[in-house]
């Protein structure tokens, strides 16, 4: 290549560079083309911002799957200690050891007539 040939392609660059900066160049088919780029672009942003989001979200549901999974273990565990806890012989165990025995007979009920609650209202004033 002879440098007047140089010298001409990058003259013409420098002329494109201009209309670009201008804006001249953006006229008809460039502007079309220029405007579906810029579609395409705002697209792909979209699209990656989009997968971020549904990555973050997916992590976020796998760690709740996993602390559910764990307190279901713990609830099962505490119930199961719990309902053994409550078991008639357990208990009797227990009282046994602080000294109290179990009643030969089951509790009654105890229901009180209307007057016999006013007399303890009027007893308590």
């Amino acid at each position: 290549m002879s440098a007047k040939q140089h010298q001409s392609k990058t003259h013409r660059n420098r002329g494109f560079l201009k209309q670009v900066l201008s804006g001249s160049a953006l006229t008809g088919h460039e502007q079309a083309v220029l405007r579906l780029i810029s579609f395409l672009a705002i697209l792909g942003i979209l699209y990656i911002a989009n997968t971020y989001w549904g990555i973050k979200t997916l992590r976020k549901i796998n760690a709740l799957k996993k602390e559910q999974k764990e307190l279901a273990y713990d609830y099962t565990t505490a119930r199961s200690a719990w309902s053994d806890s409550t078991k008639q012989s357990r208990l009797l165990r227990r009282a046994k050891a602080i000294g109290l025995i179990e009643a030969p007979e089951p509790p009654i009920k105890i229901t009180l007539s209307q007057e016999d609650i006013k007399k303890l209202e009027a007893y308590r004033k």
